[in-house]
């Protein structure tokens, strides 16, 4: 047993020293100002009004760019939609087949590849965990409101850090709940990890029952379910996995190189004899980093060799009641805003909600919004019967459902989970969860 133990820690030590020549370089990642040149402003129109959202581009790396992600509610029914760098550079975008509305991811497709873009790596050997830092880039309309230029290259761009709050999940979709700022424009923007890898895609913000924002409560989808339809639709996309495939290449090659450079020394027989000393000073002091680092390895193995065993049954004990805590699902029903005014806000529902300009309405419209009425509707979440009831409160341009269909004035409409409708224009669209 003894001498299976000493093998490994031998086989561990040569890997070490391995390992050690490796991790002097790192490979692959992006800084911030290289993310920040994949990162678009996309304009869209519905045929009577403009909005404004976030993407990102995804291809192989030193490639043109053909593909955008951003979010389903950017370019949900919109008859024009554009990557926008300025009024005289606009490309058109179409909407492709890959679509997931529960998790607000939409894949579309430019009409011609750009090379003026950089396509983004995708996370998908390393699995974000709480805690972890992140950065959120994007194009939010607060942001435009600040600066008086309006344009959609990196340098309009802006970035907002912070960590993941939790990995939560809803109506059988996983998100990021992270405290970095989320806002509209914002939408569709990519979560960056600290090596410049995209984890997730910027969705939506939480409100208060009151309609103010809850700070540090924001939402970022997962991408699994896009990587897995990008694979089966033979789609091009650089993944981490293909960065640390090359990193492995890498220092052979500059191996070689050394060699080749140690040849050339050689001949230098002078400038050789008086580097010597210095030489064999700097093999001595990594020959004492390794002998330190390989006591230090065999220490810690045999403590951990020696702490597992004690630990082997605590684990075993500790299984069985995390699978009871999985079992345990908690719905909370939710209003979000599809389009218009609240388009990206996400309200938890507490009993009944109004919808209005009048300050005390849950879900609050300014002053001076044309269509909305003062006290415009209401709507109430029956959780017996998991259902909704609408009803219109006598509004001057009405409560419609989604088929254009106008509610009647005080009259209860009853409502279920993905069902949507409209506040006197589809621009104000909202939809149940």
């Amino acid at each position: 047993m003894r001498k299976k133990r000493l093998s490994w820690i031998v086989f561990l030590i040569m890997m070490s020293v391995i390992s050690m020549n490796i991790s002097a370089v790192t490979y692959g990642e992006m800084a911030l100002q290289d993310v920040k040149k994949g990162v678009i402003r996309i304009m869209t129109n519905d045929g009577t009004e403009y909005y404004q959202g976030s993407g990102f581009a995804i291809g192989i790396q030193g490639e043109p760019v053909t593909y955008i992600v951003t979010n389903y509610h950017v370019v949900e029914d919109m008859v024009e939609i554009n990557l926008y760098f300025d009024e005289n550079s606009q490309y058109p975008l179409e909407v492709t087949d890959i679509v997931f509305r529960d998790n607000d991811i939409a894949l579309v497709k430019l009409q011609e590849p750009l090379d003026s873009i950089q396509p983004l790596i995708l996370e998908t050997e390393k699995n974000a965990e709480s805690g972890d830092n992140i950065y959120a880039l994007g194009f939010p309309g607060i942001s435009d409101s600040l600066d008086e230029s309006f344009t959609g290259y990196p340098e309009d761009i802006t970035i907002t850090s912070g960590i993941i709050s939790k990995i939560a999940e809803t109506n059988n979709t996983k998100f990021y709940q992270i405290d970095a700022t989320i806002s509209g424009g914002n939408s569709g923007g990519p979560l960056i990890n600290e090596q410049g890898y995209v984890i997730g895609i910027n969705s939506f913000g939480i409100l208060n029952e009151d309609g103010s924002a809850a700070a540090g409560y924001n939402g970022s989808y997962l991408l699994d379910r896009l990587i897995t339809k990008l694979k089966e639709k033979d789609i091009p996309y650089t993944s981490s996995k293909d960065i640390a495939a090359e990193a492995i290449s890498t220092p052979d090659e500059s191996n070689q190189t050394e060699e080749v450079e140690q040849t050339d020394q050689e001949e230098q027989n002078i400038e050789e004899n008086n580097a010597g000393n210095q030489d064999t000073l700097g093999n001595v002091t990594k020959v004492a980093i390794l002998i330190g680092g390989s006591l230090l390895l065999i220490t810690t193995i045999f403590i951990g060799v020696s702490m597992s065993q004690s630990k082997k049954k605590a684990r075993q004990q500790i299984v069985a009641p995390v699978v009871v805590v999985t079992e345990q699902v908690i719905k909370t029903p939710q209003i979000i805003g599809i389009s218009g005014y609240q388009a990206g806000r996400v309200y938890n529902m507490g009993g009944s909600m109004t919808f209005g300009r009048n300050p005390a309405c849950k879900v609050n419209y300014p002053e001076n919004h044309k269509g909305i009425s003062g006290n415009h509707c209401s709507l109430q979440y029956d959780d017996k019967n998991d259902l909704f009831l609408l009803t219109d409160m006598g509004s001057s341009y009405g409560t419609f459902l989604e088929n254009s269909q106008m509610i009647q004035k005080n009259l209860k409409i009853t409502l279920r989970h993905g069902d949507k409708f409209y506040l006197a224009d589809p621009n104000e669209m909202f939809q149940i969860r």
